[in-house]
């Protein structure tokens, strides 16, 4: 039993055809109006800050990243050269070298190079 059969059933007065046209108008207003997903607007709006956020970081953040990673390799030799040579090894007096070997790298491009280099 379809709607119209059941509407004119209902209300026996009204014709078919006034059934069908108002169902064509409704449905045509119902495509006219646009549904919006709340969710998926908050999360596109909050994916745009975040996108911006990463971008930001990573413009100012990467030669920190780069110069970190370059920090715990000189680390890790400097470690194992003290570990090796006095036995035991202080971590503050690890840290201090390491400081002055990352600080005389960034400006000389040979100690980079040295300490950069990966063991054989």
């Amino acid at each position: 039993m379809t709607i119209s059969k059941f509407i004119s059933k209902i209300f026996p007065n009204s014709r078919a055809e006034v059934v069908e046209q108002g169902a064509k108008q409704e449905r045509k207003r119902r495509k006219d109006t646009k549904l919006v997903d709340l969710a998926h607007e908050a999360l596109v709006r909050r994916a745009a800050g975040d996108r911006a956020d990463l971008e930001a970081l990573v413009k100012m953040g990467w030669p920190h990243v780069k110069r970190e990673r370059f920090k715990s390799k000189v680390r890790k030799k400097v470690w194992d050269v003290v570990k090796e040579d006095f036995g035991c090894a202080d971590a503050e007096m690890v840290d201090e070298i390491t400081d002055s070997i990352v600080e005389v790298s960034e400006i000389d491009s040979y100690y980079k190079e040295l300490f950069d280099k990966e063991e054989a």
